[in-house]
């Protein structure tokens, strides 16, 4: 099963607003006029942090036995460090570190999930911009986005993105 945009749209949590463009879906904190407004006043550093996508995950249910997913991450802070959590039912069983410490790369995921039908989430990573492509639930039967029964804003600073967690879930 191929996820589309309108698919990512459906299951990402912490992200305003998402949009594909050349084939690659983004997820963005901030509105449109938000980042507009943090272009006209700043352009610079702050500006380049309204992209990382701290806080966003993936989550959802199904009963794939594998998510794939190709990525590009493009600076969005002063470090340049990523990684995945991958999440089946509540525990961590993969962590995954992109080992490339550039400002701009690409790369290739895959995390295996056991039989049946699971509750997944994935954490994006928090210091860079994360664009996603080619995602695929291989074997899936079923997909579903996990029902939120509250939401919460967090306004704050470096601390509050944790700006240097390596685990994107623990931050």
């Amino acid at each position: 099963m191929i996820l589309e945009e309108k698919d990512l749209s459906s299951i990402i949590t912490g992200a305003v607003r998402t949009w594909e463009e050349n084939g690659e879906i983004h997820f963005s904190r901030f509105t449109e006029k938000q980042t507009a407004l943090y272009a006209q006043k700043n352009g610079g550093e702050l500006l380049k942090k309204t992209f990382a996508t701290a806080s966003m995950t993936l989550d959802f249910i199904t009963d794939a036995d594998k998510l794939s997913f190709d990525w590009f991450m493009r600076e969005a802070s002063s470090r340049r460090f990523y990684h995945f959590d991958f999440y089946v039912d509540g525990v961590m069983t993969d962590h995954y570190d992109a080992e490339k410490k550039t400002a701009c790369a690409r790369g290739h995921a895959e995390f295996m999930i056991p039989e049946g039908k699971h509750h997944i989430t994935l954490y994006l990573p928090n210091l860079m911009m994360t664009t996603l492509y080619n995602v695929e639930l291989h074997g899936a039967t079923m997909f579903e986005p996990v029902k939120k029964v509250r939401k919460f804003y967090f306004v704050g600073d470096s601390i509050t993105q944790g700006y240097d967690a390596i685990y994107p879930s623990m931050s």
